[in-house]
């Protein structure tokens, strides 16, 4: 196991896991127990207000040329992110 490795979601230290595991198994997965939805309800919300920002953008109804031009953008961009979110 790497020392310190980034999984996109969290950043886990192995040694100091390692040493929480040994000291107290069953306290150690209480502990992920109870931070997993946690997290989980973080990132949720972040999601949300993310996809209300961008809501916001795309639905506007361009005026001109150089708005619709913007709304095409912000759609490529949002494609983006939720390609990131995919993998």
């Amino acid at each position: 196991m790497e020392p310190m490795a980034s999984r996109k979601i969290i950043r886990l230290d192995a040694n100091h896991m390692k040493k929480l595991v040994r000291a107290s198994p069953i306290k150690c997965m209480e502990r992920i127990r109870e931070f997993i939805p946690n997290y989980q309800f973080e990132m949720l919300e972040d999601m949300v207000d993310l996809l209300n920002e961008e809501h916001r953008k795309v639905s506007r109804k361009a005026q001109n040329i150089n708005e619709f031009v913007g709304i095409q953008k912000d759609l490529r961009d949002l494609q983006d992110k939720i390609d990131d979110l995919a993998s």
